[in-house]
């Protein structure tokens, strides 16, 4: 009997959803009103005097009668300690004062811990804050904590861990190790951040060829990168349908066709333009679930990107959209989800 041929890149899969693990916490809904509020601050996101956001934030709590505690960590490595030694005290609203990194960081802990989530965006980019309509002044985000609503919101995990904006390995991965490392030393600003990535578009870069099931489907795929998004303001941004994806509650899958340089580099004025809808270099789809199995080499570690802060993840790569996952504190007319 002949082999089959392999099924190509699935478009906006709909059908046959693989069922998401029983596992997986849900958040408890109890009032949150009377709960302190501790903020966790990364003293190295963004370009911002923290001085002034803490005593912005400071201020703008003080006017309720809610219990404040402002905790900062010299480096983002100690955030997740410093949330749960402070949830350990009492529960309380974990606020991430900082970047997407330190967002993450602080949501992986309240998921875990099942505690409500709330953003102050301090950082460059500041994507899960304004996918979500935080204010993006301090004081103003630091009044949603006692002012705003909660509600459940869905996120992305990889092998267990959270992402709210997007998780990627291979080229985008690279891109975001670069861009951190120019922007240790040339500067935090959006300017830093083109110019690296541009950068480094112009090296050679490695082709993985993966064995996939996206939601089932056994998928075979030859790629330098792989992107999952959960952020539809991003995903507007850039151009892209697959922002209906996270309205649906899924993940949008972007795949990078074996290009050359300049058809790369075509790519990001396209997406700096916000026109990557339709390109032909991009395999795009939408999924509940893509499981990873094989990269066509013998490691079984990978590093992967989630929001920006590396991770490195043991294969099969387990990559999910899980509703209902955190409970964060958003502005009183938020939707369920965003």
């Amino acid at each position: 009997m002949p082999p089959q041929p392999t099924p190509s890149f699935p478009e906006n899969l709909v059908a046959d959803r693989a069922p998401l693990p029983e596992k997986s916490p849900q958040v408890a809904s109890a009032a949150v009103d009377s709960l302190p509020i501790t903020v966790l601050m990364n003293a190295g996101s963004g370009s911002n005097d923290k001085a002034d956001a803490r005593a912005a934030i400071a201020s703008a709590i003080g006017e309720s009668d809610r219990e404040l505690e402002i905790l900062t960590a010299r480096r983002p490595r100690d955030l997740p300690d410093l949330a749960r030694r402070a949830a350990a005290r009492r529960p309380c609203i974990l606020a991430a004062a900082g970047g997407d990194g330190t967002l993450n960081a602080i949501a992986q802990v309240a998921w875990e811990l099942r505690l409500p989530l709330g953003v102050i965006p301090l950082g460059t980019f500041n994507y899960g804050a304004r996918n979500l309509g935080i204010p993006q002044d301090p004081a103003g985000a630091a009044r949603v904590l006692v002012e705003g609503r909660p509600r459940q919101m869905a996120a992305g995990f990889v092998n267990g861990r959270i992402f709210l904006n997007n998780a990627s390995f291979g080229l985008y991965r690279r891109l975001i190790e670069d861009r951190e490392s120019h922007k240790q030393r040339f500067g935090r600003n959006r300017l830093v951040a083109l110019l690296s990535g541009v950068a480094t578009l112009l090296y050679r870069h490695h082709l993985y060829r993966l064995d996939l099931e996206i939601d089932g489907q056994p998928v075979a795929l030859s790629t330098p990168s792989v992107f999952f998004g959960r952020n539809a303001l991003q995903l507007e941004q850039l151009g892209l349908d697959e922002a209906l994806c996270v309205a649906q509650g899924e993940l949008a899958i972007l795949a990078l066709r074996d290009i050359g340089r300049l058809k790369m580099l075509g790519l990001v004025v396209r997406g700096a333009l916000g026109q990557l809808a339709n390109a032909t270099d991009l395999q795009q789809s939408c999924a509940r679930r893509v499981e990873v199995k094989h990269l066509g080499e013998r490691r079984r570690r990978i590093r992967v990107a989630l929001d920006g802060e590396v991770e490195r993840c043991s294969l099969p790569l387990v990559v999910e959209a899980v509703p209902d996952a955190l409970l964060m504190m958003l502005p009183g007319e938020a939707e369920k989800e965003r």
